[in-house]
C-alpha cells in the first residue's frame, strides 16, 4: 500500500502554470484566506486497487499514513483531488509511547486510534493546519493517509484509467518564514500579532548538529 513518490512530477513556484495558480487563488480567496504562497507542487496519481475477486483490496489504501515534517515545510498543506473521489483519512495513536516504539496502527494490535474521515469528492479542496499539523509531541501527531471508500463511486467517462489524480501544495519551511517574517514587518494579515506567533512557532522547529529534531523551546513561543 506504499507509493514510492521518488519519480512524482513536482515544480517549483516560477514553472507554475497559470491555470495552478488560478486554484491557488481560489483557495485562498474562498477557502482558507490564511494559506502561504506555496513554492512547491506535488503531482501524483492513484490507481484504484483490486483483489482477485474484482472488490477494493483490504483496507483500499491508496496512499499510506504519514506526516508532512514542519521540518522540511512550513504550518499548512492544501491539495487538489480531481478524478475519482476518495477518504481522507486523519488518525493518531492513544498511547504514551514514542513515536518508533508505538504500535497502535498495527492492523491486529488491537488499539482503537482516533480517527477522522473526510471525503474528497472529485474537484474537492483540502487544507490542513492548526492541530492538524501539530508536531510539538509527534508521538500524538495526527497522520493522514487517502483511502478508497469501500464503494468506490464509477469514474467519469473521461477518467478512463480510474485514477484519483491530486496536487499537494505546500510551502517549504525557509520559504514560508520568509513570507511570515514579511508579513509581520508589513502589518499584514487579519491580527498582525498571530502572524508574530506563527513566526516563532516555526522558527522553534530546528535541526540539531546530528540531522535530528530539536523539540519546540517553550521560551521561544512566549
Amino acid at each position: 500500500g506504499r507509493c514510492d513518490l521518488s519519480g512524482a512530477p513536482r515544480a517549483r513556484y516560477d514553472r507554475f502554470s497559470p491555470d495552478l495558480w488560478r486554484v491557488i487563488n481560489g483557495i485562498r480567496d474562498h477557502v482558507f484566506p490564511e494559506l502561504l504562497l506555496p513554492d512547491f507542487a506535488l503531482f501524483w496519481s492513484y490507481a484504484l486497487k483490486r483483489n482477485r475477486g474484482g472488490g477494493v483490496a483490504f483496507n483500499g489504501e491508496a496512499f499510506a499514513r504519514h506526516y508532512d515534517s514542519k521540518i522540511t515545510y512550513g504550518e499548512t498543506v492544501a491539495g487538489l483531488s480531481v478524478g475519482r473521489a476518495s477518504l481522507l483519512v486523519m488518525e493518531r495513536c492513544p498511547c504514551d509511547k514514542v513515536e518508533r516504539q508505538c504500535k497502535c496502527f498495527f492492523r491486529n494490535s488491537g488499539v482503537a486510534t482516533e480517527r477522522v474521515e473526510v471525503p474528497l469528492p472529485r474537484g474537492s479542496v483540502y487544507v490542513m493546519s492548526s492541530d492538524a499539523r501539530d508536531q510539538r509531541d509527534r508521538s500524538h501527531a495526527w497522520k493522514h493517509s487517502i483511502v478508497w471508500p469501500s464503494r468506490p463511486e464509477a469514474a467519469p467517462a473521461w477518467n478512463t484509467s480510474g485514477e484519483r489524480r491530486s496536487i499537494t501544495l505546500r510551502a517549504t519551511k525557509p520559504w514560508s518564514e520568509y513570507c511570515l517574517a514579511n508579513r509581520v514587518a508589513e502589518g499584514l494579515g487579519p491580527t498582525p500579532g498571530d502572524v508574530a506567533a506563527r513566526l516563532r512557532q516555526q522558527r522553534s522547529l530546528r535541526i540539531s548538529s546530528d540531522g535530528r529534531e530539536k523539540r519546540p523551546n517553550p521560551a521561544a513561543l512566549a
